[in-house]
């Protein structure tokens, strides 16, 4: 055991690094762990030869690779909100593109979305690295057209209070919401901005207005991700694109609720959360909302 524990100490040290000044230049160095972006599973795009099956599928009333809807993009697809907004955008008639680190996990919500006539592509992606932002953004605009709609649907959070929380856990959690909702917010806006078209919406939280006891994380990050959508829109309005920033003040239903919330509602249901998201994608630039809060019935606010 003792063993074990110098050898914790000795990676934490390692995590947080050391600096070495030559002059006016400062060498960082430190360990970190990066998560392995997997893209086995990815599928490439309809060909001419599937146009038959898409017109088909156009004249029976289904979603087909065809509909004037547009492209939407969801980073951070799971299996509660991602995969209803990945349903409903879908259900709309848009094309489709979920990106998580590991494209397996999203293999069935691809399957169903395409068995119901509609257009789901996975793409690999880790968006707190810049390249592999870079890279994601492209591929889509190659294979399936520039996203008309990109949704940064990421949360990333270690409780703890200030006194316990360490430097890697910390920057992990800022990193994966406020700096990877800059990267993807970033390179989102570079494909819209020629088009001076386009939607872009960041998922918030409770965290976003006010710090909660042992959520210094969850708070640090989600007020950067609230202040970059604010700073967003301000910038970006005047040059035709949306962007609006969601507060969910409530847990969202999943297998882990009360077994009673749902009959209560007293839990946000996701695929409710997603006609929201809808909505702001089609709001005429004349109403735009930039903030908006969601909660269910039992939340104090």
């Amino acid at each position: 055991m003792a063993l074990v524990t110098k050898l914790r100490k000795l990676w934490k040290a390692a995590k947080v690094g050391a600096r070495v000044w030559f002059g006016p230049i400062t060498l960082h160095l430190r360990l970190s762990r990066t998560a392995h972006v997997t893209s086995k599973s990815w599928r490439p795009a309809i060909s001419k030869l599937a146009a038959p099956i898409a017109l088909a599928a156009l004249s029976e009333g289904r979603i087909s690779e065809l509909s004037p809807a547009g492209v939407a993009l969801i980073v951070g697809t799971g299996p509660g909100l991602g995969s209803a907004l990945a349903r409903r955008f879908a259900r709309a008639g848009m094309r489709v593109a979920v990106a998580a680190r590991n494209t397996e996990k999203l293999a069935d919500l691809a399957l169903q979305i395409e068995s119901s006539g509609g257009v789901c592509r996975r793409y690999a992606c880790d968006a707190t690295v810049e390249r592999s932002v870079v890279d994601l953004i492209r591929r889509i605009c190659s294979e399936m057209g520039p996203p008309d709609l990109v949704v940064y649907n990421v949360e990333h959070f270690t409780p703890g209070t200030i006194l316990d929380i360490e430097t890697p856990a910390f920057e992990e959690c800022w990193r994966a919401m406020a700096l990877g909702g800059f990267l993807v917010g970033r390179e989102a806006a570079r494909s819209m901005v020629a088009r001076a078209t386009g939607t872009i919406i960041y998922t918030g939280a409770t965290g976003a207005r006010r710090g909660r006891a042992e959520y210094i994380n969850m708070a640090v990050g989600k007020f950067g991700v609230r202040a970059l959508a604010q700073s967003m829109a301000r910038d970006l309005g005047p040059k035709g694109i949306h962007v609006a920033h969601v507060i969910l003040d409530g847990g969202i239903l999943s297998p882990r609720s009360p077994a009673d919330a749902c009959a209560r509602m007293s839990s946000m249901f996701p695929e409710h959360i997603a006609d929201v998201y809808l909505d702001l994608y089609r709001q005429h630039p004349s109403v735009w909302t930039q903030e908006m809060d969601l909660r269910p019935w039992v939340e104090r606010f």
